[in-house]
């Protein structure tokens, strides 16, 4: 009885690491673009969504290698970010009602053309990987396994880039001070449009990942874009490691709350854990510099 309760305990820790591992890939760019850009992107769930019907597309219509395909749709999402910046956004930097509104627009431009070209009938992604891996007494799945791998090097793979390379130096700089980069030579609207890239591209391989365990639909950007919401609320707003931390305790609050308390009232538990973290610490977990 002892080793049956380790290995359900087990495989709830699994499932949380699980929900963490891909909303930390869908929220990095969400946070990323507010701390540099200032602008909350609420159209970023479509991108999450894009990148679903495009691995859908490539993957499922076509036969092209679930990765080639998540890889894909990755770049063709980011250059739709490249021009969503270029000619939307970077008129509105820091103005918040005037990017809302812009952003209303764009996610019934994106769900309306979705939904006139691929139809209202959810999609879905063959099984890339079967079977499960027992560990102590666990059966994990194969196929989430993967997605919690491919999640990691993914955020790990844009970090690196952050804090590791020229571009990402400058990325910083200007979420610190935009003025002082650019009097320092950085161009604030190329930054600006290279934080977009990465956040659009991770989105949208988010929603690539995913695309085999959950349907593919114009409507799956919502939840995705609610969750994220939480976890730079949670986080603190601009702040790469508190997201980071964030989406784990989210999607542990989850995992546990659902499996022992069901699942009509894990997003009260949920949010009511939200508020008691930011009732003690009101600028989230790591505060509001992109840098921590």
């Amino acid at each position: 009885m002892e080793n049956l309760s380790a290995s359900y305990f087990l495989q709830v820790i699994v499932n949380g690491f699980y929900f963490g591992s891909w909303l930390m890939l869908a929220s990095l760019g969400l946070t990323l673009l507010f701390g540099v850009a200032h602008i909350f992107n609420l159209a970023h769930g479509e991108f999450y969504m894009l990148g679903g019907y495009g691995t859908w597309f490539f993957f499922a219509l076509h036969k092209i290698n679930y990765w080639i395909a998540i890889l894909l749709s990755m770049f063709i999402v980011a250059v739709m970010g490249i021009g969503v910046e270029r000619y939307i956004f970077r008129r509105f930097r820091g103005n918040l009602l005037p990017t809302i509104a812009v952003c209303s627009g764009l996610i019934l431009i994106f769900d309306n053309t979705v939904t006139a070209v691929f139809g209202t009938v959810y999609k879905s992604i063959p099984s890339v990987f079967r079977g499960s891996l027992l560990f102590w007494g666990a059966r994990i799945s194969i196929e989430k396994t993967a997605i919690i791998l491919a999640s990691l090097l993914l955020t790990s793979l844009a970090i690196l880039f952050i804090f590791y390379t020229k571009p990402g130096s400058a990325i910083r700089a200007v979420a610190e001070d935009q003025e002082g980069a650019a009097l320092q030579g950085i161009s604030v609207n190329k930054v600006c449009a290279l934080t977009m890239v990465i956040g659009s591209s991770l989105a949208a391989g988010a929603g690539g990942l995913v695309g085999p365990v959950y349907s593919i639909s114009a409507e799956m950007g919502l939840p995705i874009l609610l969750k994220g919401s939480i976890a730079i609320a949670l986080g603190g707003m601009g702040s790469i490691g508190g997201v980071l931390i964030a989406s784990y305790i989210i999607g542990m609050v989850e995992s546990f709350s659902a499996t022992f308390l069901g699942a009509e009232i894990s997003s009260m538990i949920l949010f009511l854990t939200l508020m008691v973290i930011l009732m003690v610490k009101p600028t989230g977990l790591r505060g509001y510099t992109s840098q921590h």
